[in-house]
C-alpha cells in the first residue's frame, strides 16, 4: 500500500496544527494570568483567534511557492510553541500547585 501526501492532507495537516497551537496558546494565556472574568477572556481570545484564522486562510488560499509557505508556517508554529513554553514556565514559577514540578519537566 502506497500512501501519498496530496493537497487535502497537506491542507488538513497545516491547518489543524496551527488551530491546536492557537487554542492551546489561548488556554495558556488565560491560565497564566488567571483570567476568570469573562470580559478579560473576551479581550484575549479574539486577537489570537483572528491571527490563527488569518494564518490558516493565508497558507491555504494564497498561492506562493510551497517551500516559502512551509517555512513561514513552521516559523509561526515554533513562535507560538515557544510563547506557550514561556507562559507555562511563568505559571509554574508563581503557582503553588502541587503538580507544577511536572510542568517544569515538560518545559525543560
Amino acid at each position: 500500500m502506497v500512501l501519498r501526501d496530496v493537497d487535502i492532507t497537506k491542507t488538513l495537516d497545516y491547518s489543524s496544527a496551527i488551530a491546536i497551537l492557537g487554542f492551546s496558546l489561548i488556554v495558556s494565556i488565560l491560565r497564566t494570568f488567571d483570567m476568570r472574568v469573562e470580559a478579560a477572556r473576551v479581550m484575549v481570545s479574539p486577537p489570537v483567534l483572528a491571527f490563527v484564522t488569518s494564518h490558516i486562510m493565508y497558507i491555504n488560499l494564497y498561492k506562493l511557492d510551497y517551500d516559502i509557505q512551509k517555512s513561514w508556517n513552521m516559523i509561526v508554529c515554533v513562535a507560538m510553541g515557544v510563547a506557550q513554553l514561556f507562559l507555562w514556565a511563568r505559571w509554574a514559577a508563581v503557582s503553588r500547585h502541587p503538580s507544577n514540578w511536572k510542568l517544569w519537566v515538560v518545559v525543560a
